[in-house]
């Protein structure tokens, strides 16, 4: 019995150790599992910290970029990358830091975007980093449909899907998918006559009125667009071409091309810029315009030499843009069309002279729509569609009328005797007088008031009968060199985690 009670209290004690054992074990590995859980909490916070600290670091030099514009260097005038401290705003005890690396990208030998790469992190944690890339670039014209200095009326036929803007007053009657702003204040407002679709007259019409049904997209007044500024981006592109060395137009040469007048009579001088899907360009000498009668919308009616009779081409064609300044400056009448490929600026200007015409005398289309290409082209008076001109017409670009208008003009006849005057669109040149649909991808800015199509009595007679125009957001983010900028300040383009 004695041996039997020592044999029994044996066993309890070794099922006592395994039980101990387990419990041991369990507990062993709960304590390892929430000191694991604690260690990835805390990481995770200190990631969170690090990151909230490595975005600071882009907010810091977007106010520094406002205070010290193009300054790729921090204020220190030494190559990066830049650190600072961290200052938590509640303590104003410093708790990490981040480390800037700046990047300007030029066009031109001007900075068209900066990119910064800021990488943060804690002090308690110094080797959790989170990392983020940003791009920071002028708001330009480019983010506009249309931007213009006069009165203007959208018919009831139109679409515009990209913002609209007036410096003046806004008759809107067509189809808007963003916004319609005009800077007019009321009073004392502007006169919208039956000359814009008013009819009785409101001669203290606010700023947008009409019968358009995106009307809740309609803002008024708002800060109006300079002008002005636009002339001094035109004196820019001449100083950066290679106005001592003309005709010359290289992929090697640091300065864009330049190519003077070369007659300078209304009577069939200027040139003809057919763009290449290769990126070339093929430059004609026009040595014939065909003559009509025409009348602009501020109906003045005149000869007009816009539709090309005969041309040469120029020697060295084609040629291939500058990579590093891909723009070409033309003291004379410019007429333009073909396949851009990469980002091209092309001006039709005489800052010392006459001002020049640009005209449109084709479609106009990008080798890809992934933003890669893009057009800037400039009149320094008109940009006229001729009436030679596509059935189907479709032009990709930011277009400017610096000092004139964007339009069609209403055409009242073709004087006989002139060479070729009789003749359009390949037969009588009553045939192109109403011409079907125009589509306009990216931006126009017109100085005047613009038209493209004409009608009597509510009837449509001549010009386009649909048109439509396309916002090109690609374009706004990254446009061609020297396009026109609204705005000093710096905004977000492309925001990236790396980390």
């Amino acid at each position: 019995m004695h041996f039997f009670f020592h044999k029994k209290t044996g066993v309890i004690s070794i099922t006592a150790l395994v039980f101990i054992a387990v419990f041991i074990s369990v507990l062993t590995g709960l304590l390892s599992n929430v000191i694991s859980q604690k260690r990835v909490q805390v990481a995770k916070e200190q990631g969170d910290q690090a990151l909230q600290i490595a975005e600071a670091g882009l907010d810091y030099y977007k106010w520094h970029l406002a205070h010290y514009k193009d300054d790729t260097q921090d204020g220190t005038g030494a190559p990066g990358p830049y650190i600072h401290d961290y200052t938590d705003r509640d303590t104003g005890e410093i708790i990490g830091k981040f480390s800037l690396e700046i990047m300007g990208e030029y066009q031109c030998g001007e900075i068209s975007t900066i990119k910064i790469t800021s990488t943060g992190w804690t002090d308690k944690n110094p080797n959790i980093t989170k990392i983020v890339s940003v791009k920071y670039g002028r708001p330009t014209i480019g983010e506009y449909s249309y931007v213009l200095d006069s009165d203007v009326w959208a018919g009831a036929d139109r679409q515009i899907y990209g913002p609209f803007h007036s410096n003046k007053g806004i008759r809107m009657d067509g189809t808007n998918y963003a916004q319609v702003t005009s800077a007019i204040i009321n009073p004392p407002g502007w006169n919208c006559t039956s000359n814009y679709g008013c009819n009785p007259a409101q001669p203290n019409a606010v700023g947008v009125v009409g019968n358009g049904p995106g009307f809740a997209l309609w803002s008024f007044p708002v800060a109006s667009i300079s002008f002005n500024s636009i002339a001094g981006d035109i004196g820019k592109m001449k100083n950066n071409t290679a106005s001592t060395t003309p005709g010359i137009c290289t992929a090697g040469q640091t300065y864009g091309c330049y190519f003077p007048s070369w007659g300078g009579s209304p009577s069939g001088k200027g040139y003809h810029a057919v763009f290449q899907n290769d990126g070339r360009m093929n430059l004609y000498r026009v040595t014939n315009l065909k003559k009509t009668r025409e009348m602009g919308p501020s109906g003045i009616i005149a000869d007009e030499y816009t539709n090309i009779g005969n041309q040469v081409l120029v020697t060295g064609s084609p040629f291939t843009l500058p990579a590093a300044c891909p723009i070409v400056f033309v003291e004379d009448n410019l007429f333009i069309d073909g396949t851009v490929k990469g980002k091209i600026s092309i001006v039709a200007a005489d800052l010392d002279g006459t001002n020049p015409d640009l005209v449109l005398s084709g479609n106009i289309n990008y080798t890809t729509t992934n933003g890669n290409d893009g057009l800037l082209a400039i009149g320094e008076n008109r940009v006229i569609i001729p009436l030679d001109s596509p059935n189907n017409m479709t032009v990709n670009g930011i277009f400017i009328a610096q000092k004139g208008y964007f339009g069609r003009n209403y055409i009242s006849s073709i004087p006989w005797g002139t060479s070729a005057g009789s003749y359009f669109c390949g037969a009588g040149w009553d045939t192109c007088l109403k011409r079907n649909s125009m589509n306009i991808y990216g931006t126009v800015v017109s100085s005047g008031r613009v038209g493209t199509k004409w009608t009597s009595g509510g009837v449509y007679v001549q010009g386009y009968n649909f048109r439509t125009d396309y916002y090109d957001s690609k374009i706004s983010d990254y446009p061609p060199p020297f396009t026109p900028h609204i705005s000093d300040t710096f905004k977000f383009l492309k925001w990236s985690q790396d980390r």
